[in-house]
């Protein structure tokens, strides 16, 4: 699924993963990938990586990530 900016990842609780690029117009840029946003059911953001966050400390964002598309979310009453 995508939307003009962003490739979308709907989550199955209605949350979803969002990333895209930070100038769609360089046609060298990716489609994705140079951020990932994880997007409240009313399309709010609740957590937001930097590519430069997953390069620092990998584990921990991807961790973080995972997590979060899972539904761990304690931050927001999610369940823990």
């Amino acid at each position: 699924m995508t939307d003009p900016d962003e490739i979308i990842v709907p989550l199955a609780d209605g949350w979803s993963l969002r990333s895209g690029v930070y100038d769609p117009t360089d046609p060298e840029a990716f489609t994705c990938g140079e951020y990932v946003r994880l997007v409240r059911p009313d399309g709010s953001e609740y957590l937001y990586w930097d590519q430069a966050e997953w390069r620092d400390d990998p584990a921990l964002v991807m961790g973080a990530i995972l997590n979060a598309a899972s539904g761990y979310r304690p931050m927001d009453g999610g369940p823990e």
